[in-house]
């Protein structure tokens, strides 16, 4: 799944349910806006979320899991971004990154940094550049995903190691 032009999120299970033998995978996405990035909610059997950019321009959190277990849930590799750090996730109320990592188990090789994409939130979406700049984070850190897809948004095949977010940098 890509949004990569909008201030959309990706909703799962928050108004049509989730069945119970679906695998959710969100995968090497960039998320960049005011609205919450990512909503998990709902009875998967699997949630595999890594790879992803999740940066929100305005307060609260980019990541909220309201899943009433988190067996099953495979959150990594993952890079967060917002105003106010101490609302890096929501689950069970706000918290930092270290404190989702301890509660949860979750997001181990994760971080809380600007990715340093190359022209967001000026102007139009549909100008913005989240191709991330030489000294982005996100470069190399990724987790190789190529069991699934080898290529970035742009068609471009990816290299090892991967980078998080849609757009790979060669």
């Amino acid at each position: 799944m890509s949004d990569t032009k909008s201030m959309a999120a990706i909703l799962v299970g928050f108004d049509k349910p989730v069945g119970a033998t679906q695998t959710v995978r969100v995968l090497n996405n960039t998320f960049y806006g005011g609205y919450r990035c990512l909503i998990l909610d709902g009875n998967a059997d699997a949630y595999d979320i890594r790879n992803n950019l999740f940066c929100r321009t305005i307060g609260y959190e980019p990541v909220s899991v309201k899943l009433s277990s988190l067996t099953g849930l495979a959150m990594d590799n993952n890079l967060f971004y917002a105003t106010d750090p101490a609302r890096c996730v929501y689950y069970n109320g706000y918290r930092t990154l270290a404190a989702w990592q301890s509660v949860s188990g979750q997001d181990a090789n994760s971080c809380w940094a600007d990715p340093l994409l190359t022209n967001v939130g000026v102007g139009a979406p549909s100008t913005w550049d989240i191709t991330p700049t030489s000294s982005s984070p996100a470069l190399g850190a990724g987790f190789d995903l190529s069991a699934y897809f080898t290529t970035d948004m742009d068609g471009n095949v990816r290299s090892v190691p991967w980078d998080l977010g849609a757009v790979d940098v060669p």
